[in-house]
């Protein structure tokens, strides 16, 4: 089974990320993916250069985790 991270983002603290992961979780599970790790990034918009969780995804990805 083929390990996978699920990452979600939000712009403010009022939007709620995990609808995008319950989604995200149903296409892994479609595919038959194995989710090690999911991360996010709440209340950071998308234009920033620096986002905590998708920087700490991509470190995790380029150790082989998933």
């Amino acid at each position: 089974m083929r390990k996978v991270a699920l990452y979600a983002r939000t712009s403010t603290v009022d939007q709620h990320p995990e609808s995008q992961f319950i989604q995200l979780r149903e296409i892994a599970a479609q595919r038959g993916f194995e989710v090690v790790a999911t991360y996010c990034d709440h209340g950071i918009s998308g234009s920033k250069a620096r986002r905590p969780g998708i920087d700490a995804m991509m470190r995790e990805g380029r150790r082989g985790r998933f």
